[in-house]
Order: C-alpha cells, then structure tokens, then sequence
C-alpha cells in the first residue's frame, strides 16, 4: 500500500453518504448579478413559433453525466487533517439519425476518482473487489484542491463528470449536421463543449425574468418559446445566448391533468460568440426537436380531500 494511506492514517467514514448532510454542489455558471440583455432579438416579448420551414438536422447527440460518491475517508498527520473520497463518474450519449428513424446508445466513458482537499495528493489506487468477485476497481483520476472542507471532494467529483461531459461532447465538434444537446447550463472553459451545443436546463435554480417578462412563461404554448435573451457582458467569454421554451405535444392540457401552470417549461442556452442568426435558428429548431423527444404525461391525483 501507498506510504500515503500509511503516513496519513487514512480511515472510511463509517456512516453511509447517505447519511450525510445532502449537500449539491452547482458549478454555478451566473452570479447573482449577472447582466441579462432582454432586448436581443426582438422588442416585443411576446411567444415565439418556429417557422413551417425551419431546416432540422439530420442527427442529434443528447449528452448526459452522472457522479456518485463511493466512499468517503478522512485521515490526519500531526496538526495536518485530510478529508477526501473515492467517486464515480459516467457520461454517456444516445445518437439520434432522424433520416434512418433510429437512436444508439453509444459506448459511456466511466472514470473512478479520487479526490482530497487541503493540496493532498493520493496516488493511483487499484481496490480488489469485495465478496469473492474477480478484478479490481482502478481509481486513476486524482484530484486534489487546497480548500479543506468536507464538501472539497464532492466538488472535485462534480468537476471531473463536467471536464468528462466536455470531452465527450468535443468528440463530436467536426461532425456535420449535427447538434449536441448537453443536460444542464453550458459552462464556460474549461468545461466548454463544440461551439454550437445547446444546454438543456430542466432546474429553474433562479429566475432571470422579472415582472411582465416573467409573465410569458406562463403564456407559452407546447413548441412555443420565448424571445432569446442574453447572459453577461458583450464581449465576455461567459456570454450566452437563452431562451425558455415549453417543451410536449400540443393538445396536452397540464392543467386537466393536475399540473402546475409551468410543466414542460425548460431553459436553454448557446454560447455567446454564435452569431445571433445563428442562435434564432437554432432556438427555432430546438422549439420542433426538444419536445418531439419529450416523455407523454399522465394524469396525477387531485389534492387530498378534507
């Protein structure tokens, strides 16, 4: 065994990380007081439809990741105290050809990490698998932080299923007639995908609508978006392009069905430096594409009698 595991007297955590405080770490992409431009595309804010002629790509590639936390450990030198903890992470991709009707599940990149705060650096660390099975588990990525806290590692497992998202996407970046749809915000360097991705946002973490700009949430139909609105500084590589959409098939009354007024309500984004022609037709195309791949509600119940 590593003189790192010896030296520093590392120990799991006996308690199961679901018995942690559930704590989400969010590379959080907007500031509180990020500049948001509403006067981009038009002057009117009023809901928006695709054209009958809107050009649709022939492929579409939905990018999605997952981490988990295996273990956490702790461990302490002298004065010198180690939080850390060994992960997983998985980003995988389904590659749709609308011209051939069908849909690949393509092969899934699958890291193990490591990750300490407080600078630590464990070494690379092959774990037999328990309980009379065969092989080894190889935790190969290692990273480490000076923050020393106990979500340090959490954030560095985050970090690395955001650089994997990134990587995996760029796979794809020369590909033509083809657009990369990555669950969640678009993250600027170094988790920056191919120029023309497209962010899928499900989580309305904050609102970036205030007042009667708010209001047209609530008025947009299925396929129906809003106007597209702009996210930073001109000129800072943190602008984007956004817009909110409201994803399904027309025809659907969320509201018979015991919905709230927002169902289907989704957020996107583009990188800034596309050109705004560029981004109008891509929202367009995404106001057709986003909800023909959407699941069909069902009927919930009512609210409980009293």
């Amino acid at each position: 065994m590593d003189n790192f595991w010896k030296n520093y007297q590392i120990r799991l955590e006996p308690w199961g990380i679901d018995y942690d405080t559930p704590v989400q770490f969010s590379a959080e992409e907007t500031p509180a007081d990020i500049a948001i431009d509403l006067n981009v595309e038009q002057p009117e804010w009023l809901p928006c439809q695709a054209p009958n002629s809107t050009p649709l790509p022939e492929r579409l590639l939905f990018v999605d990741g997952r981490r988990r936390v295996d273990a956490r450990f702790m461990g302490r030198n002298g004065h010198d105290l180690v939080v850390g903890a060994f992960g997983t992470v998985a980003v995988g991709g389904v590659l749709v050809d609308r011209g051939q009707n069908q849909a690949v599940c393509l092969k899934p990149i699958v890291r193990r990490v490591i990750a300490t705060g407080g600078g630590f650096q464990a070494p690379k660390t092959q774990i037999p698998v328990p309980n009379g099975g065969v092989g080894e588990l190889s935790y190969d990525l290692i990273m480490s932080d000076r923050a020393n806290d106990p979500q340090t590692p959490t954030n560095l497992i985050q970090e690395a299923m955001l650089t994997e998202e990134s990587r995996y996407a760029s796979q794809f970046a020369a590909e033509p007639n083809l657009v990369v749809v990555r669950d969640g915000p678009l993250l600027y360097q170094p988790y920056r995908s191919p120029d023309l991705a497209v962010g899928y946002v499900k989580t309305m973490g904050r609102s970036y609508l205030k007042g009667d700009y708010g209001e047209i949430l609530w008025q947009l139909k299925p396929r129906e978006r809003t106007p597209i609105f702009a996210l930073g500084e001109s000129g800072s590589p943190k602008r984007r392009w956004s817009w909110y959409l409201r994803s399904g098939q027309p025809g659907i009354n969320s509201s018979a069905l015991g919905y709230h007024g927002l169902h289907g309500i989704v957020r996107m984004d583009l990188y800034g430096d596309v050109e705004l022609e560029l981004g109008i037709a891509v929202a367009n195309q995404m106001c057709i594409l986003i909800p023909e791949y959407a699941s069909t509600p069902t009927a919930i119940a009512g609210p409980p009698r009293t």
